[in-house]
């Protein structure tokens, strides 16, 4: 197996090497047909090396990783059964990805830990329709956030061994999914498991020795974001899966299942989660639920020494419920709330230190913070979500509290409409007053009235610059306002009802700024950006064409052609590596230098039309 693995990456090396110095439009292939050859380009990005064309519509890359066990056991009773020491690769992934058109993808992904070989990823995926994807072959099947979530991103934790036990690993399958900003499902038909040599021997003896079915699995999930902000999101999802006996799974246990998971070290071989076999099982219905929480909205609001209570405030459009959220002082956890805390939109909670409970006789046990908070100490204080990620935090502690600079507190610490901690009146579960004095370090002063705010004008939203060549389209906000995006789309060439890309939440162009969208054929280039940071088609230097830009209402905000007949996508002459944009930012349409998220040049040249 591993002689048939080295012979195939020879193969694709040699034919690598053969598409790079052919420069003819035809060549003979080893066959003797006839076929149509690209020049293909060589690039190292972040080491990952990359084999594309010129026109960008094809390409093809390795992708490799290796992660490496280490495990000592110790404290073990002398009764217990003795555990193992050692070291071991963990994973050794090469992986071969394809992007054979832009609606095209395939991937073949092995796994050599060990000297053994087993399959992984080896599918091929079609994205032409927008919003869905279908795939066929061998892949995760969307399942469990945990299972979905990559080993590349696994450095030193591993999934929980009940997690590993019962949600699907990769099988062959069918897989469909669709998603957008509010919403995602997806479905899929699962057959057997595909991973090494004692996998498949499972198959063929059960079939040969028992006549057993190969088995089926069906799974559907979904998952509902009703709010998706960048400054709140909320995830509610569930997943169901019926699932039949697989032959894959190991010999001879004919209508039965187990669930099983060995170490999370991959060092010990001993299992200790393990239902053993599960025989005369028709099926098993598996199901799992989600829910998260973006608590970036909270935050630490006022702090009194005096009365001695910290209060939380709710700056999103929706409650928050506080189970699991904790607060830790001097980095002591000294508060956590239960599934009865949450707080209103807008809304404020007042926790009180159990050193003043005599004084909030009407204070329930669950808003009672456990340790005191002194005035005239420096002190931290930390706000956590469930996970543990902090979410805010106030550190008075860069100074000596014996610093004659220092002032104590006369009342609270309180953050001003700006958002700055200062000293201020003490205004526990209401609008802090704006105080004038700033904490020692941080800047302050009188806070000024904040000015009526300017309507935002769109017309001052322009398509900027687009590049065939890179495949970018960038736009530009001439304005003093930031504007959002969210509900604006893009269409190519004339077609209306084919949006190639539509802005979300999260697509602000700020103020005399701009915001640079680039093709899905360059996804690879970009490993840094999100998906909405993608418009779906293609984008030449050498065409005719037309980019459109729509208000979410469907009025057209603004327009780029480059042709005279009307006939978009008709080959014309090349203007690669230059541009189309408005020089200077805003301006008329010329040829000119790529600058995206920069100022455009002042002047440039005309655009050929032919």
């Amino acid at each position: 197996m591993k002689k048939t693995v080295l012979m195939m990456a020879a193969l694709l090396l040699g034919s690598m090497a053969f598409a790079q110095t052919e420069d003819k439009a035809k060549a003979v292939d080893q066959y003797g047909n006839t076929v149509d050859v690209k020049t293909l380009q060589s690039s190292s990005r972040d080491g990952i090396l990359v084999f594309e064309s010129k026109d960008k519509d094809y390409k093809f890359w390795f992708d490799s990783r290796v992660q490496v066990d280490f495990g000592a056991y110790f404290g073990q009773q002398e009764w217990a059964d003795p555990i193992g020491n050692g070291a071991s690769i963990r994973r050794a992934r090469f992986a071969v990805k394809t992007q054979i058109t832009p609606d095209w993808y395939g991937e073949v992904d092995m796994e050599l830990a060990n000297g053994s070989f087993e399959l992984k990823d080896a599918i091929v995926r079609y994205n032409g329709l927008k919003n869905f994807q279908f795939s066929v072959g061998s892949q995760k099947p969307d399942f469990s956030l945990s299972r979905n979530t990559s080993s590349r991103y696994l450095e030193f934790m591993e999934r929980p061994m009940i997690v590993s036990a019962l949600a699907p690993s990769r099988h062959l399958g069918i897989f469909a999914k669709y998603t957008n900003k509010y919403f995602f499902g997806s479905a899929s038909v699962l057959f057997q498991e595909i991973e090494g040599q004692e996998t498949r021997d499972y198959v063929e003896s059960n079939n040969k020795d028992y006549g057993m079915d190969e088995g089926l699995s069906y799974i559907a999930k979904a998952v509902v974001r009703p709010i998706n902000e960048p400054d709140l999101g909320i995830h509610v999802g569930g997943a169901v899966m019926y699932d039949s006996p697989k032959t894959s799974d190991e010999l001879g246990i004919y209508s039965g299942t187990r669930f099983s998971c060995r170490n999370a070290t991959n060092i010990s071989r001993k299992k200790y989660v393990d239902t053993d076999d599960i025989k005369n099982t028709d099926h098993n219905l598996i199901a799992t639920a989600e829910l998260a929480i973006d608590y970036s909205v909270l935050r630490l609001n006022e702090l009194n020494g005096n009365d001695k209570f910290i209060e939380i405030y709710n700056a999103g459009a929706d409650a928050i419920n506080l189970n699991g959220v904790y607060i830790e002082k001097d980095g002591a956890q000294n508060w956590i709330g239960d599934n009865t805390v949450k707080i209103d939109a807008g809304a404020y909670l007042v926790l009180y230190s159990e050193d003043v409970v005599a004084d909030h006789p009407d204070v329930p046990e669950t808003l009672i913070f456990h340790s005191g908070l002194s005035a005239k100490k420096n002190v931290r204080i930390q706000l956590f979500t469930p996970a543990g990620a902090s979410i805010d935090d106030f550190n008075l502690t860069n100074i000596d509290a014996n610093d004659p600079a220092y002032i104590p507190a006369p009342a609270s610490y309180s953050r001003n409409a700006d958002g700055k901690w200062y000293y201020a009146d003490a205004t526990p579960g209401a609008v802090n007053i704006d105080g004038t004095v700033a904490l020692l370090g941080l800047e302050g002063g009188d806070t000024p009235e904040p000015p009526t705010p300017e309507e935002p004008d769109y017309t001052n939203l322009v398509l900027n610059e687009l590049n065939g060549d890179t495949k970018f389209i960038e736009f530009y906000n001439k304005g003093n306002l930031d504007l959002s995006m969210e509900g604006m789309y893009i269409t190519k060439d004339g077609n209306e009802e084919d949006i190639k890309w539509t802005g979300d939440a999260t697509h602000v162009v700020p103020a005399h700024g701009y915001l640079v969208l680039y093709s899905i054929d360059t996804q690879i280039d970009h490993p840094e950006l999100g998906d909405n940071m993608f418009f779906n088609s293609g984008l030449s230097a050498k065409k005719t064409v037309r980019i459109a830009l729509y208000m979410a209402d469907g009025t057209e905000r603004d327009v780029f052609t480059r042709g005279t007949t009307g006939e978009w996508g008709q080959t014309i002459s090349n203007v690669a590596p230059q541009s189309y944009a408005r020089t200077p930012d805003g301006g008329d349409w010329k040829l000119a230098d790529p600058t995206p998220g920069e100022a455009n040049p002042a002047t440039g040249e005309d655009i050929p039309q032919e």
